[in-house]
């Protein structure tokens, strides 16, 4: 503000280690300094992978439980992937990417800790398996223990399976079990067929059209209530084909309202898996621990091109000659 002459004109502001979450307080004090002179702030920082809208977006349920203060959250993420034969290049992804998107995902949005844990499931048909198990689990860790979850993922191959839908009751029971203590809890979904009972007209056939295996009786609604009500835990899946439609469609049912869930769309290939998953992530949290960093009067960019951010600053600009055109050219009569 001393710097500008008479306080007009727009500040930009240019900073590579900031987010909105860092000091939401602070950048809304700015704000309002600035709005008070006639002034507006573009804010440029970027976080490492910006949500993509086409992909499809992800928003949290609010105020399931308070928030510490700023810097102290902890937020739980807890992978949950299909096993099966079919699923090779998903769970390579996985191997490959899970300790990047948690640790990004941290310095992003400069929480107290990100706790990962893993869940994968096959069918029926493993249950006696020795090889390929029917469910595999590694509890909550803190981020300095994610390689853990990353080598218990690495372990794992895509084998397994047999009909079209695949046991996802057996996950979800186990997903119920988990330690589950952050303020902020997402569950990842990733999976490329149904659970059985919901597959439709798919591919393969169900052994199990009423939704349960031999050894179950709670249907999944039941248990998937339980995971959003009792567990507090939001939702995050990803449409990697058009098969697990109507179980999606059920899934939303345990969201009322439609905050809580979501559905990734990674059909063009698996090489969005990262970015997709890690955009809408970082998006969604920010929305939780920092509602106020989207201050009125701020416009922000988080992409990660340059033709993105001339196209961003040219749009403010044309923002400000119009607004300066109109204030020279006055009422009209």
């Amino acid at each position: 503000l001393e710097a500008v002459d008479g306080g007009a004109g727009d500040v930009l502001v240019v900073c590579s280690g900031f987010t909105p979450a860092s000091d939401p307080a602070e950048l809304a004090g700015a704000t309002a300094s600035l709005k008070a002179h006639g002034m507006r702030l573009l804010l440029v920082h970027r976080l490492r992978e910006a949500a993509d809208a086409a992909v499809g977006r992800f928003k949290p349920r609010a105020n399931l439980r308070p928030m510490p203060s700023r810097g102290a959250e902890i937020v739980d993420v807890c992978f949950i992937l299909d096993l099966t034969g079919s699923m090779g290049r998903w769970i390579d992804q996985c191997k490959t990417h899970v300790s990047n998107v948690i640790r990004g995902l941290k310095a992003d949005l400069a929480v107290g800790e990100v706790r990962v844990s893993f869940v994968g499931y096959r069918d029926w048909g493993e249950r006696n398996s020795p090889h390929a198990p029917r469910v595999v689990v590694h509890e909550f860790v803190p981020l300095s223990r994610v390689d853990e979850v990353t080598a218990a993922i690495g372990r794992e191959g895509a084998n397994g399976g047999g009909d079209g839908p695949e046991d996802v009751i057996i996950a979800i029971e186990s997903a119920l079990r988990l330690e589950w203590r952050g303020d902020v809890r997402v569950a990842v979904f990733i999976a490329d067929a149904p659970a059985h009972g919901y597959s439709g007209q798919g591919r393969g056939g169900d052994d199990f059209p009423a939704g349960l295996c031999p050894d179950q009786r709670t249907p999944l609604p039941t248990l998937l209530g339980r995971l959003a009500n009792e567990q507090g835990v939001d939702l995050l899946a990803t449409k990697l084909n058009s098969y697990t439609d109507i179980f999606y469609n059920m899934l939303a049912e345990q969201y009322p309202g439609g905050d809580g869930f979501g559905v990734l769309s990674l059909t063009d290939g698996a090489h969005k898996f990262k970015a997709a998953i890690m955009g809408a992530l970082s998006e969604a949290v920010l929305s939780l621990i920092a509602p106020s960093a989207d201050a009125a009067g701020v416009q922000t960019y988080d992409g990660t091109t340059l033709s993105s951010l001339t196209a961003t600053l040219s749009a403010s600009l044309r923002e400000s000659l119009d607004a300066a055109a109109a204030a020279l050219r006055g009422p009209s009569a």
